[in-house]
């Protein structure tokens, strides 16, 4: 039984396929600093910053991961509307292309388009990332994640357990 079934308590009739995740992957990723994450939402803010909220696997706490990205149009003139879902274009050698290309493999269609991409590709997968603890400049303190990256190359729902369920 995985993970997330425990933590909801759901029955086993009812079918978690593409937000399980077994107990010996978990167990291989818990022993380090390293935790496991789902991804949930992202927003852009106003300094040209995309955050990605990711949710904890065992405690679903909320922890955002930042990525510095260009808010200005590419074409004409001002910039793009910051907010939840908010449109951007990530630099050529930015952190946020390299999470991407090592996630999926493969580019989006359009860098430009992305933000349309976003919620419907990362939602299948399982992130490892480590927690860290920073402060402000009015000295209040946030956490945020450090070294995410996808647990397997695989989506979840790919795996061969959900196979096996299918055909039975």
């Amino acid at each position: 039984m995985s993970i997330y079934k425990h933590a909801q308590n759901t029955p086993d009739n009812i079918s978690h396929n593409e937000y399980s995740i077994d107990d010996r992957s978990f167990r291989k990723y818990k022993n380090g600093t390293q935790e496991l994450f789902r991804y949930h939402s992202f927003k852009t803010v106003e300094r040209g910053r995309l955050v990605i909220s990711f949710s904890h696997i065992e405690t679903f706490e909320i922890i955002d991961a930042f990525f510095n990205v260009d808010l200005s149009r590419q074409r004409g003139e001002g910039n793009y509307k910051v907010g939840f879902k908010g449109q951007f274009y990530p630099p050529i050698r930015g952190k946020f292309r390299q999470f991407w290309m090592q996630t999926l493999k493969e580019p989006p269609r359009r860098w430009s388009a992305i933000h349309k991409e976003l919620q419907s590709k990362l939602r299948h997968f399982v992130f490892i990332g480590r927690i860290k603890t920073s402060i402000k400049t009015n000295k209040k303190s946030y956490k945020h994640l450090v070294d995410i990256h996808a647990a397997d190359s695989r989506p979840n729902f790919l795996n061969k357990e959900t196979e096996r369920r299918q055909y039975i």
